[in-house]
C-alpha cells in the first residue's frame, strides 16, 4: 500500500550502510586510541576520561546515522509515476510491485524509438545514456501498470542491468546499423549472435530469469525491400536465434516476430502481445 514502507529491506540497507561508514569509523577509533594512550602515560587520566567519552559519541553516530538512512522509503503507487523517467532503484518504491519488461539488444537497433512508440511520445533525437524506466499501463483487464526498462546499447554491461531485473525481455535485432540501409550486414549479424551468446550467459548467472523472451527483428520496412532469397536468410537468422534461446532452457517461453518501428501496425501488434504476455504471467 502506498505510504507505507518496506520494513524487511532494513537490515540489509543498514548493513550496506554500515559498511560505507565502518572505515571513517575505524579510522577514527584508532586516532583517538592513541589519544587515549597518550593522555593516560603523558597527561592525565581525566584527558584519557574525555577521549574515551568522545570515542564512545563517534561509535554511537557511526550506528546512528546509517541506521537512519536505512529506513526504506515510501512506497508510491504506480500511477503517480506514470511517464516519468525513473532509476532502476526507485522501481523498488512502488507498491504492488511491478511487472518489467527489459529491452535489450545492441546500439542504434531501434530500442528507445521503439519504447518511445509504445508510450505515445515523439521519439528523442539524442542517444540513451543512462539506464532507465518508464512506468505506463496496459489496458487490459484486469487493469496493469508495467515498468519499461532501457539502457545504452554500447556496452553489455548496461543491457545486462536491464535484462538482470526484467520479468518479460524484449530482444531488438535489425539486419544493419543504418535507419536508410536495405542491405544485411554480416557483420552485424554476428554482432547480434555474439551479443545473444553473452546475454544467455550472464542469464546462467542470474537467480532471477525472466519467465518470457520475445525477439523482434526490427527495421523490416528496409529489410523486405531486399530480394526474396535475402528477406528467406534474414528470417532464418531469426529462427535460428529463437531456437537458441529455446535449446537454452533459460525460459519458459520464446516467442519471435518480424517488425518495424516505422509501421503503426507493426507497434500495435507487438503492444498486443505485450499484453498477452501479461494475462499470461497474471
Amino acid at each position: 500500500m502506498a505510504g507505507k514502507r518496506r520494513w524487511k529491506q532494513w537490515f540489509g540497507r543498514f548493513t550496506q550502510e554500515l559498511n560505507l561508514t565502518s572505515g571513517l569509523a575505524s579510522l577514527g577509533g584508532l586516532i583517538l586510541s592513541i589519544i587515549a594512550f597518550v593522555g593516560l602515560n603523558a597527561f592525565s587520566s581525566t584527558l584519557a576520561a574525555l577521549v574515551g567519552i568522545l570515542g564512545i559519541i563517534i561509535a554511537v553516530i557511526a550506528i546512528t546515522i546509517p541506521a537512519w538512512k536505512a529506513i526504506p522509503p515510501r512506497l508510491k503507487n504506480a500511477n503517480t509515476l506514470v511517464g516519468q523517467r525513473l532509476n532502476l532503484e526507485k522501481l523498488q518504491e512502488v507498491d504492488p510491485p511491478l511487472l518489467k519488461l527489459g529491452v535489450v539488444g545492441p546500439e542504434l537497433v531501434g530500442k528507445s524509438t521503439l519504447l518511445m512508440r509504445i508510450l505515445h511520445q515523439t521519439p528523442a533525437k539524442v542517444r540513451t545514456d543512462t539506464v532507465h524506466a518508464y512506468v505506463t499501463s496496459l489496458k487490459i483487464e484486469p487493469f496493469h501498470f508495467i515498468a519499461l526498462l532501457d539502457g545504452p546499447g554500447e556496452m553489455y554491461a548496461n543491457q545486462f542491468q536491464v535484462a538482470t531485473p526484467a520479468n518479460i525481455l524484449l530482444i531488438v535485432l535489425d539486419h544493419h546499423a543504418s535507419d536508410n540501409e536495405k542491405s544485411i550486414d554480416e557483420a552485424r549479424i554476428q554482432k547480434h549472435i555474439d551479443f545473444q551468446k553473452q546475454l544467455r550467459w550472464h542469464l546462467r548467472e542470474q537467480n532471477n530469469k525472466p519467465a518470457s523472451i520475445h525477439l523482434l527483428l526490427n527495421k523490416r520496412d528496409l529489410w523486405e525491400k531486399n530480394s526474396q532469397n535475402e528477406c528467406i536468410r534474414l528470417k532464418k537468422f531469426l529462427e535460428s536465434e529463437e531456437k537458441a534461446w529455446k535449446d537454452s532452457n533459460l525460459v519458459a517461453q520464446v516467442t519471435s516476430a518480424e517488425h518495424s518501428n516505422e509501421r503503426p501496425n507493426d507497434i500495435a501488434q507487438l503492444v498486443s502481445d505485450l499484453k498477452r504476455l501479461v494475462i499470461n504471467m497474471s
